[in-house]
């Protein structure tokens, strides 16, 4: 993710105990932009979301 356009900075679900689950079996990273929302152009908010949803298994 780290790699992809209008990413800022990925924050680990290690850095912050409260992101991952008591059972360690779901946690979820940070993901900061480098503009606000409604300035990253669509098509990187649509390349992020895929790749996360990629990285999760998802279709």
């Amino acid at each position: 993710m780290s790699g992809l356009p209008s990413i800022a900075e990925v924050r680990s679900p290690y850095a912050d105990p409260s992101a991952v689950s008591e059972d360690g079996t779901i946690a979820y990273a940070t993901v900061v932009l480098d503009a606000r929302v409604e300035e990253v152009p669509e098509e990187d908010v649509t390349r992020i979301i895929d790749t996360a949803r990629s990285a999760a298994g998802a279709d």
